[in-house]
């Protein structure tokens, strides 16, 4: 989906045009950040860098959303820059109908859809935890307490669709998806199920869900960068990095899960906001049963890895415009590779948010990223967690959303 900036821009402006007269509006958004950091990183041999300190890329998202008939909507969300790409690209494109469109008013049916159900399908990032609606999303940062998201951040943009029932407090999702963020018709390619339930009690001002995610995708390889198949939900499936530049990598410091070719998900969340305070929490479970898919002509074995992860946020409003949060994330390594271990990663984040204006936030934030239980030799985001990698320091970020 890559284009330049250019030809997109003239596309849209056209399109806008010439919009036809079942276009109700057309929203366009803008969100930009960018990230002063004073980080330091070590490991055991100094093989990682001494940092100095300095201004990231800026990182921007473009947004689109065009109501074609009362319920019924086109989005398009660009990135004009990010740590994956520095040319502009597409990130998402898909259609969200919460309405059947007047001339298919199915009677009962037509009046029950309104009320209770809605549908989405495109390229999109699928609703697996809701980590992704509180999380920085490459020039979106607005819904991050903080600077960085947690040390595990499910999310993955993918093709597929997703069909969700409402009725008061209770929710219900199911959806199917490539699995992976690429179209893919190779043999062996599996199809990702996905679903999620979640209730919205006390005027909503709580929230509980409980995800879950499935695909096999062993039968074709291991994966990019070889010639099979890989799901991307614990692997910075949204291609946006992180908002940390350590570990020699754009996804500094993030923990990925394996080779995600047979996996297995689940991830329970809860959120309670009671001005001032909020309070979110999330604990999640993962397996992937074949790490190394099936090599042809070659039975490798099924070797296993096992993980699980835990973030607790915490946030409280001094006043409409000053707010302070701290977070504590961690991945912990049961099995690697058929490797029984107690491998654990630890990030720890305080700090906070000023709101200039309505469109205007400035966060600052002290990280502290420690590892520990590995053996020398597993490599996980580029990374040999057996050296104890860590970093720690201040970070500042300016977010502008127009």
């Amino acid at each position: 989906m890559k284009r330049s900036f250019a030809t997109i821009l003239a596309a849209v402006l056209v399109a806008a045009l010439v919009l036809p007269a079942w276009a109700q509006k057309l929203d366009v958004g803008v969100q930009s950040a960018i990230v002063f950091q004073g980080l330091n990183q070590e490991n055991d041999n100094g093989t990682l860098p001494e940092l100095a300190n300095g201004f990231q890329n800026a990182v921007g998202n473009l947004t689109f959303a065009t109501e074609i008939f009362e319920g019924g909507e086109v989005n398009v969300d660009l990135f004009i820059s990010s740590k994956h790409h520095t040319e502009t690209w597409g990130y998402q494109g898909y259609f969200r109908m919460t309405q059947l469109p007047s001339w298919m008013k199915l009677g009962a049916f037509g009046a029950f859809y309104d009320e209770h159900l809605e549908v989405k399908a495109g390229q999109m990032t699928i609703d697996f935890g809701d980590g992704l609606l509180y999380r920085s999303i490459n020039g979106d940062v607005y819904n991050n307490e903080l600077i960085g998201n947690p040390v595990v951040s499910p999310a993955l943009t993918t093709l597929g669709m997703e069909a969700t029932g409402h009725s008061g407090i209770f929710h219900l999702m199911a959806g199917f998806s490539n699995g992976t963020t690429k179209g893919d018709i190779q043999q062996g390619h599996g199809t990702a199920l996905h679903g999620k339930a979640w209730i919205t009690p006390f005027n909503e001002t709580a929230r509980f869900a409980a995800s879950f995610y499935r695909v096999d995708h062993s039968g074709n390889g291991t994966g990019y960068p070889g010639t099979g198949t890989k799901s991307y939900l614990f692997a910075q499936g949204d291609r946006a990095g992180t908002r940390y530049d350590v570990w020699n990598g754009p996804d500094g410091g993030q923990i990925f899960f394996g080779k995600e070719q047979q996996v297995t998900a689940f991830q329970l969340d809860g959120r309670l906001a009671y001005k001032p305070l909020l309070l979110y929490g999330a604990a999640g479970w993962y397996r992937d049963a074949d790490c190394n898919g099936t090599v042809e002509g070659n039975d490798n074995g099924n070797p296993e890895d096992r993980w699980s992860y835990y973030m607790v946020t915490a946030k409280v409003n001094l006043t409409d415009w000053l707010y302070l949060a701290s977070r504590y994330s961690t991945a912990l390594a049961s099995k690697v590779v058929d490797t029984d271990l107690d491998g654990k990663i630890e990030r720890f984040q305080v700090g906070g948010g000023f709101k200039i204006y309505d469109g205007v936030l400035i966060k600052l934030e002290y990280v502290k990223q420690t590892t520990s239980g590995f053996p020398v030799g597993t490599v996980n985001n580029r990374t040999d967690l057996g050296l104890h990698p860590s970093f720690s320091g201040i970070s500042v970020e300016t977010a502008v959303k127009l």
